[in-house]
């Protein structure tokens, strides 16, 4: 009962980031200017050369990694377990990258992109959680591993 509440809230944040990566990448790809009210220097970091790789906006790939996790997350079994928790763990190492260039070479801030990181940050720990949990608390339809 526990994995599906958990199932349930990674799947909401899988989608609550897919709809923040989605809006990045849009202005991104339209020149718009990004809303930023709570904090100031978002163009600054959605501008500079840290926000993207090999020409591709990170937005992209944060795109593809929020979908990734969210495929995992109505997989069943060890492999959709896996594949989330890889994603939401590259996810997390990227957000943690970008958050250092934002403190330390571009001193400004995204809001999006620390509300990913606040996403990416509840979403890793419950996917690594379900990847390795005890094998007794699976769900019914799962077969418990053989000794």
């Amino acid at each position: 009962m526990l994995d599906k509440r958990l199932r349930i809230i990674a799947l909401l944040l899988a989608v609550f980031g897919i709809g923040i990566t989605t809006y990045l990448t849009y202005i991104k790809y339209k020149g718009i200017e990004p809303t930023c009210s709570i904090v100031h220097g978002c163009e600054v970091v959605l501008s500079s050369k840290y926000s993207s790789l090999l020409g591709v906006p990170l937005s992209v790939f944060g795109l593809i990694g929020y979908a990734a996790i969210a495929l995992g997350l109505v997989i069943d079994g060890e492999r959709g377990r896996t594949l989330a928790a890889f994603f939401a763990l590259v996810g997390m190492l990227q957000s943690l990258y970008l958050l250092y260039r934002e403190i330390f070479t571009l001193d400004a801030f995204c809001m999006w992109c620390l509300g990913s990181l606040v996403v990416m940050s509840i979403l890793l720990p419950i996917t690594i959680w379900r990847l390795l949990k005890d094998p007794a608390l699976r769900d019914a339809h799962e077969p418990a591993p053989q000794a």
